[in-house]
């Protein structure tokens, strides 16, 4: 259900439009209309001169009303064309977001070696329906930077050491998400098997989620954290 809010700048337009037409609606201008007295004679045009003067006047004030009716109509367009607050999962389908992606991992496999990552990537994503939503990775645009930390023998010693690497490259995955609800501003989503919760604007036109992946139990250990922020694309 779409909810519209006018907003007071809104209304400060519509006021400010207003008043100067209203200024130009005036009364008859009666410097050049005749004044008759009981039992004298009235010329036909003097009389003639009385009803152009009022014509006049009444057109004039006709036109003004025309230009205010016109001008109401262009603002009343102008606030149905303004956003909507965001009520269900509805208001959201068709449009679509450019989103950033942070991602951040530590891993440990055991054997005295442990890594840890870091990798950012930007997508488009839309929203096709009530239930389900598109992400279309950017091509060329995604970077990750890995460090390893592994334990060695050196001398009959052990040596912590340090290695990284720098990388960008393209990986532009294109994939479908699952839209479960939108309750309280907040939209779920479930992409592959991790559930997203979205903190989404008043209008919809923003939207920040993250996610925690504990795989603490697994072989090899893991944890997953990702930040992802959607603006609506212009």
């Amino acid at each position: 259900m779409k909810t519209r809010s006018i907003s007071v700048i809104s209304l400060m337009m519509l006021s400010m439009a207003i008043a100067p037409l209203v200024a130009k609606a005036g009364t008859v201008d009666t410097s050049g209309v005749t004044t008759f007295s009981a039992g004298s004679a009235a010329k036909a045009s003097e009389v003639n001169g009385n009803f152009s003067t009022v014509i006049t006047a009444v057109n004039d004030n006709a036109a003004s009303l025309a230009a205010l009716q016109s001008s109401i109509e262009a603002l009343q367009t102008q606030l149905e064309s303004m956003p909507t607050k965001v009520t269900d999962v509805s208001d959201l389908v068709g449009r679509t977001y450019c989103m950033i992606q942070d991602h951040s991992a530590g891993r440990y496999a055991g054997n005295n070696y442990a890594s840890v990552n870091f990798a950012s990537e930007t997508s488009t994503v839309t929203v096709t329906s009530e239930t389900q939503l598109s992400i279309t990775g950017v091509s060329s645009d995604e970077a990750e930077l890995g460090l390893q930390l592994s334990q060695y023998s050196y001398n009959g010693s052990d040596v912590d050491g340090l290695q990284g690497t720098l990388e960008a490259y393209q990986e532009p995955e294109s994939y479908n998400g699952t839209i479960n609800s939108l309750s309280n501003g907040e939209l779920s989503v479930t992409v592959g098997s991790d559930t997203i919760q979205f903190y989404v604007s008043k209008y919809g036109d923003v939207m920040i989620g993250r996610s925690f992946t504990d795989d603490s139990s697994a072989a090899p250990a893991e944890m997953w954290n990702t930040t992802a922020v959607l603006v609506e694309c212009q």
